[in-house]
């Protein structure tokens, strides 16, 4: 599966995102993303030469901020984060859960949360249940 087959397969779940099945759905197909070392379109800020993904607050902690497609993320990139400039970029499936796995203040992902007919919010402990096992702690990434 490419990147852009992944990102439609996860666009085409998110109008019923508040269905316990279709979130269960779309966590299988964040599982085969994972599987196979695909990418997301995530947001954030730079500061030098580090990234931050951007995340919200939950009562539960913070929830990775994610997106199914371009257009989506520039509804958010419109905005900005956290008073800079938001910047999209790809990231490795892997890199995003494996660092949500490792920290227990994250407690999940949004996708698309600027979009009401298309956000879906997958919790931590969904992905936990069907991606048992350890999880390589990832490496403080750089962007070039």
């Amino acid at each position: 599966m490419t990147n852009e087959e992944f990102w439609r397969k996860l666009d085409q779940l998110t109008p019923t995102g508040s269905d316990p099945d279709n979130i269960r759905r779309f966590a299988q197909v964040l599982k085969q993303g994972y599987e196979q070392d695909l990418d997301l379109l995530v947001t954030g800020k730079l500061q030098g030469d580090q990234f931050n993904q951007a995340y919200i607050m939950s009562p539960h902690g913070r929830v990775l901020l994610c997106f199914t497609s371009d257009m989506h993320a520039a509804a958010f990139r419109a905005y900005g984060y956290d008073g800079y400039p938001a910047v999209c970029c790809l990231v490795k499936v892997r890199i995003i859960m494996n660092n949500m796995f490792n920290k227990e203040s994250i407690a999940g992902l949004v996708f698309n949360p600027r979009d009401a007919n298309h956000a879906t919010a997958v919790p931590k402990f969904l992905l936990e249940q069907i991606m048992p096992g350890p999880r390589l702690k990832p490496e403080k990434k750089v962007v070039p």
